[in-house]
């Protein structure tokens, strides 16, 4: 079980970030007022234990090197990375729609990419899920496979608004939680470093992680998604619930001890489904503290927040 003592936000903001091991120059959304916090806390893993980075559609690799050039035991842990790191996803039409900072992400996160990032580093596996879950759009629905085994895994239906994740009971947010499309069903078989050797030599065993580092997509938006009207205010709600289901999920994940860090929660989007997935947890399970503050007096937004589960 891991022994992880939550910082203080100002054990956060008094560490020293001219010393990190960076570049300004490397792709990815990290920055060095989270990195301080990813640093605390990573800091207390012993070799050996396990990290998990999840940032849909911008792995791009900077934050698994900056834990493992920059914490303690860095080098001697086990850090998987999850993301679609397949070559040409801008020929998609939602990564051609892309504008902005994130278009940027493209290429960054192709697996060439990603190793060329990490360089010597051994010790990150990539979780690669191209081609994992395929999707197909109808006029009212949309339907998820296992492109291994072609089993339907969940079918939505567009056409209704769902039903608010703070309305759910706690029997649905349990069968949305184990849901096949949520759940990890990568073994360690099919978690590659840069070799393409296995984690821990491979076999059905599954990853565990003690720290889950997740930065919500905030592009993922109706807009994104070339929605508008009812369909987008319908698309909304989804996403919203989705995210609240997210990190009840990456909760029940997490070993007794274990952290959970979410990063962009200023985001009204994320800070909204927050709040609500945080209502459903019983508050004797978890501690949690926020972090990375705009304003120097603490007067602005809180932008990370850590949880730790204690039962």
């Amino acid at each position: 079980m891991p022994t992880i003592t939550l910082p203080t936000e100002a054990e956060r903001a008094a560490v020293d970030t001219t010393g990190f091991t960076w570049s300004n120059s490397e792709p990815g959304n990290l920055t060095k007022a989270h990195g301080a916090l990813v640093k605390l806390i990573t800091d207390q893993l012993a070799s050996g234990e396990g990290v998990k980075v999840l940032s849909p559609g911008r792995g791009t690799g900077k934050t698994p090197k900056f834990i493992v050039e920059n914490s303690t035991n860095g080098a001697d842990l086990k850090i998987v990375m999850k993301d679609n790191f397949a070559d040409n996803k801008a020929d998609t039409v939602a990564e051609a729609n892309k504008t902005g900072p994130y278009s940027t992400f493209v290429n960054a996160t192709t697996k060439a990419n990603v190793n060329v990032l990490l360089g010597s580093i051994d010790n990150v596996y990539l979780q690669d899920m191209n081609g994992v879950i395929g999707w197909t759009l109808g006029e009212t629905d949309v339907t998820y496979t296992n492109t291994t085994t072609s089993a339907v895994m969940q079918t939505l239906d567009t056409a209704s608004m769902p039903t608010p994740f703070a309305d759910l009971t706690d029997e649905e947010i349990a069968a949305q939680v184990a849901n096949d499309i949520n759940v990890d069903f990568h073994t360690k078989e099919e978690l590659l470093n840069k070799d393409d050797a296995k984690l821990d030599g491979g076999g059905s065993d599954k990853f565990i992680p003690d720290v889950v580092m997740f930065c919500p997509a905030p592009q993922l938006t109706s807009t994104y998604l070339q929605l508008d009207g009812d369909a987008a205010t319908r698309a909304d709600a989804w996403l919203k619930r989705e995210l609240s289901c997210t990190l009840h999920r990456l909760f029940t994940q997490l070993p007794v001890g274990g952290v959970l860090i979410y990063d962009k929660i200023h985001f009204e989007r994320v800070n909204g489904a927050l709040q609500d997935a945080l209502a459903k947890l019983d508050s004797a399970t978890y501690d949690s503290c926020l972090y990375n503050n705009t304003e120097a007096d603490y007067t602005g937004a809180y932008q990370s927040m850590a949880i730790k589960k204690l039962a």
